[in-house]
């Protein structure tokens, strides 16, 4: 999620460079920092992948991640129980801020 003071009232330029939480690289499977025009160009490009490559539950998984990572409306994938998947999302990135809330307390 896009963390910080409230983005309506902030300029594009700000809200561009602003971190976004919970994205990870998926061959290497560590968290990876992007900012918001990062991760809008890896939503383009994953939808690109989707609908003209070849649509499988590996792309749909990083579209919804990428989708509520910046706190955006998620898509419905046939290939994906969309309600497991939901479900799933809310613990991983409920895990993530608990690590930030620990990390947070820490210092």
């Amino acid at each position: 999620m896009i963390f910080g003071p409230d983005v309506q009232t902030m300029s594009w330029d700000t809200i561009r460079n602003l971190a976004v939480l919970g994205m990870f690289d998926d061959r290497s499977g560590y968290q990876v920092a992007m900012n918001v025009i990062q991760c809008f160009s890896a939503l383009r490009k994953s939808w690109h992948h989707y609908k003209y490559a070849k649509p499988d539950s590996d792309i749909a998984w990083r579209i919804l991640r990428l989708q509520k990572s910046m706190n955006l409306t998620l898509a419905k994938f046939e290939e994906l129980d969309m309600q497991q998947a939901r479900h799933d999302l809310k613990l991983e990135f409920d895990g993530y801020r608990q690590q930030i809330d620990s990390e947070v307390e820490e210092e």
